[in-house]
């Protein structure tokens, strides 16, 4: 009897193994439908990256002649270079993080709840 009880505790503390390996996962037609999965989903994101871009690169030309027109009011009340010098730095600093968010929000990489 002992060796049969013996048994039985060797067979219990046996690990269990959980997990059974594919041979599926490391064939040619695995990585062929994986890859053709992300050509796809890249053909239908990069319109919206694409427009992304161009929004970012179209606010970071636009950042500087856009706040030295939006700076003309306060060359009436103030003659300090210093002060144009930062109001002008942060309205195109303004523009330029209204293109990133712009871009970030298109390619799907923020959203309005993470802002929350």
């Amino acid at each position: 009897m002992p060796s049969s009880h013996a048994n039985n505790i060797v067979q219990n503390n046996a690990p269990l193994i959980t997990h059974s390996f594919e041979g599926d996962m490391l064939s040619w037609h695995f990585f062929h439908e994986q890859s053709l999965q992300l050509l796809h989903a890249t053909a239908q994101i990069l319109p919206t990256l694409l427009l992304g871009t161009v929004l970012l690169v179209l606010s970071y030309l636009i950042a500087g002649p856009l706040s030295r027109l939006l700076i003309k009011p306060i060359d009436y009340m103030t003659d300090s270079k210093l002060v144009h010098l930062v109001a002008r730095r942060s309205i195109s600093t303004l523009i330029i993080l209204l293109g990133v968010y712009l871009f970030l929000r298109l390619a799907g990489l923020l959203s309005l709840q993470s802002l929350l």
